[in-house]
């Protein structure tokens, strides 16, 4: 997809269209693996990518097209790994004792 961007003289989309590509693969790897945080970081990648197609061609700054994404997926993604290291997730569900 990036390859076709740059030929078509839009290469400034390429990071929010790959921003878009990733956040959308995790809703189906939500299911596949159970992991319920998925769906929140997916709709966050998705929403980075949203947000930058409308503020960058708004504010006319062409840097804004690399950094919004950039950035956005950075502290989502170590947020959401972050998140799956802490010890109380690791461990999984409560399990009653009988």
């Amino acid at each position: 997809m990036s390859a076709v961007l740059g030929r078509t003289g839009r290469p400034e989309v390429i990071a929010p269209v790959v921003c878009l590509g990733v956040g959308i693969h995790f809703f189906p790897l939500r299911r596949l693996f159970a992991v319920p945080l998925y769906d929140a970081t997916g709709l966050a990648l998705c929403a980075i990518a949203v947000a930058t197609a409308i503020a960058a061609p708004l504010s006319g700054n062409a840097a804004l097209w690399t950094l919004l994404p950039g950035v956005g997926a950075a502290i989502t993604l170590y947020a959401t790994g972050a998140l799956l290291l802490r010890p109380s997730y690791l461990r999984g569900p409560a399990r009653p004792t009988h």
